[in-house]
């Protein structure tokens, strides 16, 4: 079960008119890494902690305009996602010590 205090990452894929991987099934191994602490939401859901770009290739086309409020991850092939994993690990970390104690 999600905790209710849950980092919220905001994902936007890019166009797909290149992809050289299954981009959804790589944001999938994220949600089932992270499912207890990171909840993952499209651009449409609103606002998040951070932002997670999703392109096919190295083109890179996904825009970022409107989540340049916002930290963001950005990955291109499956192997990013060690570096992601990490990313997402140490933004759990310090937003867990941010968090009052009771």
């Amino acid at each position: 079960m999600m905790s209710d205090k849950a980092v919220k990452i905001v994902v936007k894929y890019c166009g797909g008119c290149n992809p050289l991987y299954d981009r959804v099934a790589l944001v999938r191994r994220i949600e089932e890494r992270f499912c207890d602490s990171v909840r993952l939401v499209s651009v449409d859901e609103g606002e998040g902690d951070a932002a997670l770009v999703v392109h096919g290739c190295y083109v890179r086309c996904a825009g970022t305009t409107e989540l340049s409020h916002l930290p963001i991850f950005s990955v291109c092939r499956p192997e990013d996602i060690d570096d992601l994993k990490e990313h997402i690990q140490t933004m759990l970390d310090t937003h867990e010590s941010e968090e009052p104690s009771e």
